[in-house]
Parts: C-alpha cells; structure tokens; sequence
C-alpha cells in the first residue's frame, strides 16, 4: 500500500542525486512504518472485551483520517497471519516455511546491481523486525 503524499509536502521529502532532483508523491514505505506502527500496537489482549475495545479505538482513529481497510484484503479475529514472510500467531514471530522455500528456489544474482538490490530490499525488511539493531547502527554511523 502507498500513501498518497499530501502536496504541500512533497518538496520537503525531495531529494537529489547527480543526475536529477526526485519529488516524491507518496509517502516512502519506511515511513509507512512509523505511521502505522503506534496505529496498531497494544491491540492484541487477552480477552475479547478489551480486544473488541482497542480495536473500535483503531477503527476510529482510522475513520478519523480517512484510511480505508480493503475488505478483500483484511481478515479479523485470526490466530495466526501471514505478514512479510513471516508468521504471527500466540507463540510469536516466526518465518513463514514457504517464504523460505521461495527464497531458496530463488535464482542467484548474476550482476553486482542485482547482488546490491536484493540486499536494500533484504535489509529493508528485516528491518520491520529489528528497530533497536538500526537506531545502534545510526549512532555507530554517526546518522
């Protein structure tokens, strides 16, 4: 899912490289996380009373902004969800097996573009799961 980016604040995200300045329209997915993160935290409880609560408070907060859930794209009430490659459910988080058997069918880079580009996007992932591993690189690397 992008976000759409709101006008006003498109030249504030610009960024150049040697070639050309780049505007964005949407906000970028790594920000996608900061914004939905708190929207979702502390919604899973113990009981359903309290569950049904926080998850009205999700619901509203939602409405309030104008976000829309895509009915074929969202299910309730699951014990256990595929996300990302992984699986979510009451023992944790986990890697999802068929997420792993893809990646190991998975043809090798054949060029140092394509080694670098599956590394971006590898890391970019993982780092859904690993906020504290990336704040102490950003202080070792002085960002």
């Amino acid at each position: 899912m992008r976000l759409p980016l709101a006008k006003a604040n498109q030249e504030l995200l610009s960024y150049m490289t040697d070639a050309t300045v780049y505007t964005p329209t949407g906000i970028p997915q790594a920000m996608q996380r900061y914004i939905f993160k708190p929207l979702w935290r502390n919604v899973l409880q113990h009981d359903v009373d309290t569950y049904l609560n926080k998850l009205g408070e999700r619901f509203s907060l939602m409405h309030e902004f104008g976000l829309k859930l895509s009915a074929a794209k969202t299910t309730l009430f699951q014990n256990s969800v595929k996300w990302y490659g992984n699986i979510i459910d009451g023992q944790g988080v986990r890697h999802d097996p068929l997420h792993i058997e893809a990646l190991r069918k998975m043809p090798l880079p054949s060029t140092i573009g394509e080694l670098q580009q599956l590394d971006a996007r590898q890391f970019n992932r993982l780092c859904r799961f690993c906020d504290d591993a990336t704040k102490k690189l950003d202080v070792t690397l002085g960002g």
